[in-house]
């Protein structure tokens, strides 16, 4: 029946959205969903056909060639083409009813034209004699510019495309739910959980609802942005979001992918800067026996470069460590733009390797930059629910547990990371504190599956680590070995394990077996392990590895380092002295070296403090935190937090100034406030733009700090609770305090005020940038009994006219306010209320009255009151 119907089906008819209707008039909801949600790629043997077809025929046109020629023909003029083409007015009526869109319109008429055609007619040469006789000459002259060349290329492009979408089909379908049991795994569809993708910088920031829109983003001057990179942290899902991307377009079921008849999934850990795409797209994606020719591929891809998408995956696993541009292949000139411009390239890395990446030499704007974070807390629950869709308790019992720990929940960000912690929960109820700790209950579970003792595991991972470190260590990072870099008994047992993986791999159209880690971080743990191993038995080699790392660049060996102070005491201090000799200048928490000394003291979770001219080339006497990412706080924290703990006032007594600015600090507010009172001669605390649920920890940290005399709490969000005032009440020594922009209301301005008159000291006041409106009279009279004050700044309060009165009434009797500060209030026409308190202002030097909409009747009352101010040097009312 389904046949027989299809048969009468008019060639413009969209047969999918036909049935999907017909189905649902019918009730079948399900499967009319079904057919509408996942409409599958094109079969091998029609693509097959219809591209033998392509180069059979002269002429003939193939369904990508019409759909490029309707997007070029006039759409107040087609139905004259349509008319000439031999199609009635009630056809042409018909194609308009079935199409909204114009240029679908358009497309479904050559459509159907096509398909009324003898198999003996050349369609090419036919539609060209119908454009020049409606005038588009243009057009007509640019599609009998067709090659025989043309037809071969688009018949290479039909096969390849075919082939791409069975190979995207098989690798991509299904996620392993166990990294080391093969036949666990689910549909891709059922697992992908959304990730953040974040664009921008501050005010600029974007967070994409879906990867969709990194497509769409586009210029000032309205073009399509071709260019993307994602940077991300190891595990954080940037694999897996280019294999939903790949899946996606095989199965056609994301609309902004359809334009794309080509897109290539490369691991660049199999590329070096010499590669070229053609040759890298048979060696990684086609088969073997492919009949895809290397020349017509290349010609299509160069003719039609806007249906190209290239995914590049892992640029900071490129085998080549020092790039040459004169040596680059087609793949990195496709990066700066010296070939096949117009395609779409998206490429990711580790933020490690994100400035290499984007410089004059590869990537230039315009560009977007994705930040890749990983799952969010409600992600991290999808994602959890997900895997244990069939026994919640399990779901519910693990995420208490991440959401118990900060370190687990930061883990549980990375979705790699949080695909282990789901595959262990089911054999354990704890996990470690530390990302290596991790890593070793990983490798625990691996023995077990396995039935592998801990000691030949243990044994079999050293030995992986051996050939491991000799690929980090290599001058191009070799990240692929082969099959016999490694012992037949190791190689065999790591397979089995899942703990390395294997992959046929053609090279030169020779096929061999590519060896490697699953992920790289398995890479640099056993590699760590191995150092471990070499401390005990060879000091001396282990030293000169380690110096060889530090004279390359430690970042480099992040990971490798941090794994190897995984619960080490001994490797801890050897490698953190070797920080001291090497990089003692870079040691600030500000600098990434010294952060990633930090992180390899937390992982090692020391019970004894690094050594002391090691925490004094850390600490110095100002501290600035400018948005350290949550890993970097937890690690910065927990070194404070020791020192505090072990040492008391000694070290962090020599901190004068704290800044934290634009930091997730949720996680180590507890530990930060900890340390903070042990900062006896802090003077000056600084928190801008931070996200923290419980202020009131910094407050309490600092109520007893003889010496702060300035404290901002600028940008966040904080509820001025009864502890909050109780403890902001206690900083008698402070001079400074500044609350602007932190969504204070009415309510919050009468708690402050109520805190700080018992501040002796105070004489500076900010609580600009706060939504007041409205509210003065609760606490304007709170701000008379502030005597020391000398500067209070009101500005872009949203404060009317009646507030003004509530203000100057409350301000005239300081007899020390020698600036006042209420611009950008809207208080237009109300002067006459307000104005004659000023005049008793009698120290005041400052008055700023600017953007506040004053009129001239304004001007007037301001005027007649400040004649009489003898100390005003300062009056702004400009606009």
């Amino acid at each position: 029946m389904l046949v027989a119907w299809r048969k009468k089906q008019p060639g413009d008819v969209n047969q999918r959205e036909a049935l999907c209707k017909a189905l649902r008039e019918v009730g079948d909801i399900n499967l009319a969903d079904k057919l509408s949600d996942n409409q599958p790629s094109t079969s091998k043997q029609a693509t097959t056909q219809r591209a033998l077809s392509c180069s059979q025929t002269p002429g003939e046109l193939d369904d990508s060639s019409l759909y490029d020629i309707a997007e070029q023909i006039d759409a107040n003029e087609w139905t004259r083409l349509a008319a000439k083409l031999g199609f009635n007015q009630a056809r042409i009526s018909h194609f308009k009813d079935n199409h909204s869109n114009v240029r679908d319109q358009i497309n479904g008429m050559l459509v159907a034209w096509r398909k009324k055609q003898p198999g003996d007619v050349n369609q090419r040469e036919a539609l060209c004699k119908a454009l020049r006789e409606v005038g588009d000459i243009n057009l007509a002259d640019k599609l009998s510019e067709y090659s025989a060349s043309d037809v071969q290329s688009l018949n290479a492009a039909n096969i390849c495309e075919d082939e791409l979408k069975s190979h995207y089909d098989e690798t991509g379908s299904f996620v392993e739910m166990n990294p080391w049991c093969d036949d666990l795994k689910k549909p891709i569809a059922d697992m992908f959980t959304k990730l953040q993708l974040i664009t921008g910088e501050g005010k600029t920031e974007c967070t994409f609802e879906s990867y969709e829109d990194m497509f769409l983003l586009k210029t000032r001057e309205g073009k399509l942005i071709p260019m993307a990179v994602l940077s991300g942290l190891a595990g954080r899902g940037k694999t897996t979001l280019f294999g939903k991307i790949t899946y996606d377009w095989a199965f056609g079921s994301c609309e902004v992918l359809q334009k794309y008849k080509l897109v290539f999934l490369l691991k660049m850990c199999d590329l070096k800067q010499e590669s070229d795409l053609i040759d890298a797209v048979f060696e990684q994606l086609l088969a073997e026996n492919t009949s895809v020719d290397r020349n017509a591929l290349g010609s299509y891809i160069k003719m039609n470069s806007g249906k190209v998408l290239i995914l590049l995956d892992g640029f900071d696993e490129l085998r080549t460590t020092i790039l040459n541009k004169s040596s680059f292949g087609s793949i990195l000139k496709i990066l700066n733009r010296r070939m096949c411009r117009g395609c779409t390239v998206l490429v990711s890395t580790r933020p490690s390797h994100l400035v290499r990446l984007t410089t004059k030499e590869l990537i230039q704007q315009p560009f977007t930059h994705v930040r890749v974070m990983g799952f969010s807390e409600e992600d991290i629950t999808e994602y959890v629910n997900k895997f244990y869709c069939d026994e919640p308790t399990k779901a519910e019992g693990l995420l208490t547990r991440i959401g118990s720990s900060d370190l687990l929940s930061v883990l549980a960000e990375s979705p790699m990371l949080l695909l282990m912690m789901c595959s262990l929960w089911s054999e354990d109820s704890e996990f470690p504190e530390t990302m290596s700790g991790l890593y070793h209950n990983a490798v625990d579970e691996v023995g077990k599956r396995k039935d592998v003792s801990e000691q030949e595991i243990k044994r079999v991972v050293i030995e992986l680590g051996k050939v491991g470190l000799q690929g980090l260590l290599f001058p191009d990072q070799v990240l692929s070995f082969k099959e016999s870099d490694f012992e037949p008994g190791v190689l065999s047992l790591a397979l089995k394990a899942g703990i390395l993986t294997t992959q046929r791999v053609v090279k030169g159209r020779v096929p061999h077996s590519s060896v490697q880690f699953i992920p790289k971080t398995f890479q640099e743990f056993c590699s760590a392990l191995y150092l471990q191993n070499l401390f005990e038995v060879d000091t001396q080699e282990f030293q000169k590895i380690l110096n060889k790392i530090m004279s390359k660049s430690p970042v480099d060996f992040e990971y490798l380092l941090r794994f190897c102070c995984g619960g080490n005491e001994a490797c801890t201090f050897e490698i953190l002295n070797v920080f001291l000799e090497k990089c003692k200048n870079r040691l600030s928490v500000e600098d990434r070296v010294g952060q990633l000394a930090l992180h390899c003291y937390f992982e090692s979770q020391c019970k004894y403090l690094p050594p002391e001219k090691f925490i004094q080339a850390v600490l110095c006497d100002s501290i600035e935190l400018d948005g350290l990412n949550v890993d970097t706080l937890l690690s910065v924290a927990y070194f404070l937090r020791r020192v505090a703990e072990v040492s008391g006032s000694i070290h962090l007594d020599k901190i004068k100034t704290l800044t934290i600015w634009s930091c997730e600090l949720t996680r180590s507010i507890k530990d930060i406030a900890f340390a903070m009172t042990a900062m006896t001669n802090l003077h000056d605390a600084k928190f801008i733009d931070n996200t923290a649920n419980e202020n009131t920890h910094v407050l309490k940290s600092l109520r007893h700090l003889p010496n702060l005399v300035s404290l901002s709490l600028c940008d966040i969000q904080f509820d001025v609770t009864t502890s909050w005032r109780m403890h902001l009440k206690e900083l008698k020594p402070l001079q400074e305090l500044d609350v602007s922009s932190s969504s204070l209301n009415g309510q919050d301005m009468v708690h402050v005020a109520e805190s700080i008159k018992y501040l002796p000291n105070l004489v500076s006041l900010d609580v600009s940038l706060n939504k007041l409106v409205g509210t003065a009279a609760s606490w304007g009279m709170y701000l008379k009994e502030l005597k020391p004050l000398q500067r209070l700044n009101l500005s872009y309060c949203s404060l009317n006219g009646k507030d003004m009165v509530h203000v100057a009434e409350s301000v005239k009797d300081l007899p020390n306010l020698v600036s006042l500060d209420v611009s950008l209030n809207q208080i237009v026409g109300t002067a006459a209320s307000w104005g004659m308190h000023l005049k008793e202002l009698k120290p005041l030097q400052r008055l700023n009255l600017r953007n506040c909409s004053l009129n001239g009747q304004d001007m007037v009352h301001v005027a007649e009151s400040v004649k009489d101010l003898p100390n005003l040097v300062s009056l702004d009312v400009s606009s």
